[in-house]
């Protein structure tokens, strides 16, 4: 297991509305993505945005072969600064063909293999799983210390994808919201199940992870 850690410090922006009776409003939102993720078949490698940029080196995925990473997002520091909820989607998801010789075992499963114009079997095998810890003031959140929550997911990239184009997955259970000033281990996982064939070899898949921090509107004390 490969874990790496990225830092994400993401600002609010107010948006002050005018209503019709010449009152205002305010409501904050915010969001940061995690960009240039690349995951294949046989090879994992992803790459964090800024502020830092790590890379999965030499981890290969074979059918019952998973990797994990962590990192930390959090919400800036400020009297002024609301409390928020954590969602996240995964987008610009783009699946490679790699392609195939006839002599290639994957031709067997794969009949049109060596149409590069295809999105390859990667995107459909492999399974995304994700989950958060609680919110803390430990910027080291990704430690022992802070157990993570229940795992969501284990569902296909492409279909990872498609369900949190609409509806970006919540990171935190209900109710419980990101404080300013505090931090969150997000874990995720990719997997290529045991049934996956030779269909996906060496087929691989770019995408980015999103991550939205809206105001929230906790009850009243």
């Amino acid at each position: 297991m490969n874990n790496k850690l990225a830092k994400a410090s993401i600002a609010g922006v107010a948006a002050i509305a005018l209503a019709a009776t010449g009152s205002t409003f305010a409501s904050w939102s915010d969001f940061g993505s995690l960009t240039g993720s690349h995951a294949g078949a046989d090879e994992l490698s992803l790459v964090l945005g800024e502020p830092n940029s790590q890379n999965f080196d030499d981890l290969h995925l074979a059918p019952g072969v998973g990797a994990d990473f962590e990192f930390v997002v959090a919400s800036r520091q400020g009297d002024t600064i609301p409390a928020a909820d954590l969602r996240m989607q995964l987008t610009n998801l783009v699946g490679h063909e790699d392609g195939c010789t006839s002599t290639n075992s994957e031709l067997v499963d794969d009949a049109d293999c060596n149409d590069t114009a295809t999105s390859g079997e990667f995107v459909r095998d492999a399974r995304m799983i994700v989950n958060a810890s609680e919110p803390t003031t430990d910027p080291q959140a990704c430690s022992s210390a802070h157990p993570r929550g229940a795992r969501q997911g284990l569902i296909s990239l492409s279909d990872f994808s498609n369900a949190t184009a609409s509806t970006p997955i919540n990171l935190l259970p209900a109710g419980t919201y990101l404080a300013p000033g505090e931090y969150v281990c997000v874990s995720m996982g990719i997997v290529l199940p045991k049934d996956a064939n030779n269909a996906s070899q060496g087929d691989s898949a770019d995408f980015d992870l999103k991550f939205l921090l809206d105001q929230a509107f906790p009850p009243a004390p």
